[in-house]
């Protein structure tokens, strides 16, 4: 009986070992195609992303809006109202994809001694959704706005 104890309490003492620091998720990642890069930032206790440098100037085409339709993409917020639970994960965000105009539920986990950001998009159940790998940029990746 005293080993399971044991074993349970070392358990919850390497649960929050391993948890990771909520804003090791902060900096700069390339996109999936190394076309766009995407500043994660904080505000409050919410994470954000934002776009800050793109292969090509382009514009928000796929808005459903079409009033927005002319607006660059650059410096566009794609990520927002994300928040760290506690132990591995940044949850309850949404994430604007602008080639499709569409705005999908994410969440987030960090990988690979926090260089990959695994971004999990879907609709209404995050079983059937997709997940897409951006990778950290080094300091001398990051681009310039253009």
């Amino acid at each position: 009986m005293k080993n399971l104890i044991l074993i349970i309490i070392s358990f919850f003492f390497s649960l929050r070992i391993c948890a990771i620091e909520p804003d090791s998720i902060l900096g700069t990642y390339w996109s999936h195609k190394k076309d766009a890069q995407f500043l994660v930032y904080k505000e409050n206790s919410f994470y954000f992303a934002k776009l800050t440098w793109l292969i090509k100037p382009y514009t928000d085409i796929h808005n459903p809006d079409e009033t927005l339709r002319a607006r660059p993409l650059l410096g566009l917020i794609v990520g927002k109202d994300f928040i760290f639970n506690g132990i591995d994960t940044w949850k309850n965000g949404e994430f604007y994809d602008p080639h499709s105009g569409k705005t999908y539920k994410c969440y987030i986990i960090l990988e690979d001694n926090d260089n990959e950001m695994h971004l999990h998009c879907y609709v209404f159940i995050s079983l059937f959704g997709k997940t897409e790998i951006l990778i950290r940029a080094n300091s001398s990746e990051i681009k310039k706005s253009q």
